[in-house]
């Protein structure tokens, strides 16, 4: 399995609402080819930070699908979120 790991720094008290909208395209990911699941995790320390880790049955899906979501979230609008970055394992 590969593994994207994204941290997610949302707009000042947004987290709840960015949620929201993430599950939005988090559903996009279902539908993919390769998808195998995802768990996020919230920060205690800073209110406004979710780690998401998003996982893959190869590589070649696993760097299809950040294309395809990169493309959905800057079509999506996002107003919640601050900051985006990715890693992949």
């Amino acid at each position: 399995l590969f593994a994207r790991m994204t941290v997610w720094h949302f707009k000042k008290d947004k987290r709840k609402e960015g949620f929201l909208e993430f599950d939005i395209l988090l559903n996009l990911a279902h539908n993919e080819e390769g998808f195998r699941g995802s768990l996020s995790l919230l920060s205690q320390n800073d209110p406004n930070v979710a780690t998401i880790l998003t996982l893959w049955v190869d590589e070649e899906t696993l760097n299809r699908s950040e294309k395809e979501f990169n493309q959905a979230v800057k079509k999506s609008n996002i107003n919640t979120l601050k900051d985006l970055n990715s890693k992949i394992y």
